[in-house]
C-alpha cells in the first residue's frame, strides 16, 4: 500500500521533489498517538486538509506547502482499493479488519 500512496502523493503534488514525497508518506504513516480515536482524527485531518511539508525550491529558498492525499475536485483520479480482509501487523499483533 505504501507504493500506491507514494505514487498518489507524487501525482497529486507534482511540485514536490521525491524526498518531499517521502516526507509526506512518512508523516501519513507515522502514528503520533497510542490513542486510537486521536490517531483516527489525525489521519482524518491529513486526508481532508492535506499534509504540511517544508520544501526547498531550486534556488534554495524554504517554502511551506500542503500536500494533498486525495483529489476532491476530480474523484475519478484517485486510486481507491477495497478489500474484504487485509492483514495489518503492529507490535507483533496481526489484525484483519474487514469491510
Amino acid at each position: 500500500m505504501e507504493g500506491r500512496l507514494r505514487a498518489a502523493v507524487a501525482q497529486l503534488n507534482p511540485q514536490l521533489a521525491p524526498e518531499d514525497v517521502s516526507e509526506v508518506v512518512a508523516t501519513a504513516r507515522r502514528a503520533e498517538s497510542a490513542d486510537l480515536l486521536a490517531e483516527n482524527w489525525r489521519v482524518h485531518r491529513l486526508v481532508t486538509n492535506g499534509v504540511p511539508v517544508e520544501r526547498r525550491t531550486g534556488n534554495g529558498e524554504s517554502r511551506h506547502d500542503v500536500a494533498q492525499l486525495v483529489d476532491f475536485d476530480h474523484p475519478g483520479r484517485n486510486d481507491c482499493v477495497v478489500v474484504n480482509q487485509i492483514s495489518v501487523e503492529q507490535d507483533q499483533t496481526v489484525r484483519r479488519p474487514d469491510v
